[in-house]
């Protein structure tokens, strides 16, 4: 479990793993440099339990902290729940179950995003959709694969149970990347696998809180992250000979939605920040090589270059009306 600055939040989370109908598991906190009370917090749940351990680190991200938990990890299963989300108490035993029941390598399970207020009243819950569904041979998986991208939230490592041995068989680690570094781990692994299962039980609660939303911003490589992730995606289909138009359609359409993602839900904030700093982030959004290139060989430029413009207008509005009251 990465720890950074979730003090408000992480007995919950761990609690919530304490509190599993499974009881032979190992916990590793990982404290990722926290400069609140996070780390004596994981100390003390350390002393109490001698099934938790506490590790301090320098502050290296969730990925890097993912892949200390992982040198020092000595499970059958792995999982990575974060320290300000939770888990229903009998999700482990589930899960275990089932991945042994079935000779399973990954198991993805449902979620539940949940807003609360300052209060920490709910103000808002929203499932995931995800349907049952199993595969049994390696033929299987990879042929399935880009389905799944569509259906089913592969690009996380919250929600999933991953086999150790085949982490360490194949040396697959979390790339140094601020965002998307689990979906391109969960890609890397399931290369490696030969049974995969979704099931319809949502076990894990994404929270977020209005200090989340305020706080949201693109890091400076939000768009290179996004890259890599894509690239590793179309790889595994080169590899496995199984690129097909319908997976490029599916692949397109999900760099395109984090483009206008990256474009709209995640712009500079701030008092100093201005309307043309604004609009000079999502010009060079899309002038991007990669993504000028992406939509240029797959004829969705205009949409680009309409969204671009039509964010050009708003601001061009905006400036007229502030010009305006200054009159």
């Amino acid at each position: 479990m990465p720890v950074y600055n979730t003090a408000r939040f992480i007995k919950r989370s761990v609690d919530s793993v304490i509190a599993q109908t499974f009881s032979d598991w190992e916990l590793l906190l990982i404290d990722d440099g926290s400069t609140d009370d996070s780390g004596s917090i994981c100390d003390e749940y350390a002393a109490k339990d001698p099934r938790i351990k506490a590790i301090h680190k320098e502050n290296g991200g969730a990925g890097s902290a993912r892949n200390a938990g992982l040198d020092s990890a000595r499970g059958e299963y792995v999982v990575f729940p974060d320290s300000d989300d939770w888990i229903d108490r009998e999700a482990y035993d589930y899960c275990v179950k089932t991945m042994d029941e079935n000779h399973l390598d990954l198991l993805v399970f449902g979620s539940i995003n949940t807003v609360y207020d300052d209060q920490e009243r709910v103000c808002k819950e929203q499932r995931g959709e995800i349907k049952p569904c199993i595969l049994k041979t390696q033929k299987e998986c990879r042929e399935k694969w880009a389905e799944l991208m569509k259906s089913y939230p592969m690009y996380g490592s919250s929600d999933k149970i991953y086999r150790l041995s085949i982490i360490r068989d194949h040396s697959i680690r979390f790339p140094d990347l601020r965002r998307m570094q689990d979906g391109v781990f969960t890609m890397r692994y399931y290369d490696c696998i030969s049974g995969f299962a979704a099931v319809d039980r949502y076990f894990y609660h994404f929270t977020m809180h209005p200090s989340d939303f305020q706080k949201k911003k693109i890091p400076k490589d939000f768009i290179k992250c996004a890259i890599v992730f894509h690239q590793t995606a179309i790889s595994l289909l080169e590899k496995w000979k199984l690129k097909t138009e319908e997976s490029e359609r599916i692949l397109g359409n999900w760099f395109t939605e984090i483009v206008i993602l990256a474009q709209t839900d995640y712009l500079p904030k701030g008092e100093d920040v201005s309307f043309s700093d604004v609009y000079q982030h999502i010009k060079t959004i899309n002038n991007n090589p990669y993504v000028h290139c992406f939509y240029q060989r797959y004829g969705q430029i205009h949409q680009l270059r309409k969204m671009e413009q039509a964010i050009k207008n708003r601001l061009n509005l905006l400036l007229t009306i502030l010009a305006m009251r200054t009159y």
